[in-house]
């Protein structure tokens, strides 16, 4: 559903409050002009809000909701969305903040502790050194305590003034997901693929993983980007099915990483049988 605020210069310009903890779940839905949302899911309750926008609406409280693939777009309150915990802070993925020039994008609350935020877009704010500016993407309402922000992808915050803190040390450590797929000829998962990568500027080995049963050899890289790259595919297994070894080139890029699938063929000369 859509909801717009009409008329901006009355009192109230309409708020979602949850008062009384329930299960929500809001999907593909818009508000435009209102007040503040604040959701509250409790221990036992489930709130999800996926791939909804929020224009010039003012300051969201999360209260350990999820959101995923949302856009807070011009925020109108000293903080676009309040999350009371590092923990509740994770929940946040995927999503996208444009400043109004004014407020921060993300606030964290809570105690300080390690926070990995996935997909995290931020757009128009503050990136001046010192982080003191009240216009920085990621504002640390704590007072004391260390912290490191894990920068799983997305895009806006690389440095630790990119952050605003109450008083607690903040470090932002940046990565980028690494994703690598083998499939046989009919699409088919493929366990057990060795997956080497290195970067092509002096061929320094960057990851190494195994696919699983999925298929997938996953990880991250924390390395400058974005940086050219050219991986292989290997799999050769004692009673298993061989197949030809393949390389191929790529970028690792700044917000999306890497992602390749390659199809993989058998190797009818190291396993005459097939």
């Amino acid at each position: 559903f859509n909801i717009t605020c009409l008329d901006t210069t009355t009192a109230s310009q309409g708020r979602f409050l949850m008062t009384d903890q329930c299960d929500v779940a809001l999907a593909s839905c818009t508000f435009v002009d209102m007040d503040t949302f604040v959701f509250d899911k409790g221990t036992t309750k489930t709130v999800t809000i996926n791939n909804t926008t929020f224009t010039r609406c003012n300051q969201i409280t999360t209260g350990g909701a999820s959101f995923d693939g949302c856009l807070f777009d011009e925020p109108t309150g000293a903080t676009g969305v309040v999350a009371s915990s590092p923990a509740n802070a994770e929940l946040v993925t995927n999503c996208t903040f444009n400043s109004d020039g004014t407020g921060n994008g993300l606030e964290i609350g809570g105690t300080a502790a390690d926070v990995d935020l996935t997909g995290l877009v931020f757009t128009g704010y503050d990136v001046a050194n010192p982080g003191t500016a009240a216009n920085k993407a990621i504002y640390v309402n704590i007072a004391t305590g260390t912290m490191t922000i894990n920068i799983l992808g997305g895009s806006g915050v690389s440095l630790d003034h990119h952050v605003r803190s109450a008083g607690a040390t903040v470090t932002v450590s940046v990565s980028v997901p690494l994703s690598f797929e083998a499939v046989d000829k009919t699409d088919t998962a493929i366990s057990g693929v060795q997956v080497s990568v290195y970067l092509v500027s002096d061929d320094s080995q960057v990851f190494l993983g195994d696919t699983l049963g999925t298929g997938f050899a996953s990880g991250s890289y924390g390395g400058t980007t974005p940086v050219d790259i050219y991986y292989r595919y290997r799999k050769s297994s004692t009673g298993a099915t061989k197949y030809v070894n393949l390389s191929g080139f790529g970028t690792i890029e700044s917000s999306t990483g890497l992602s390749v699938k390659r199809s993989m063929t058998v190797d009818t000369i190291a396993d005459p049988t097939i």
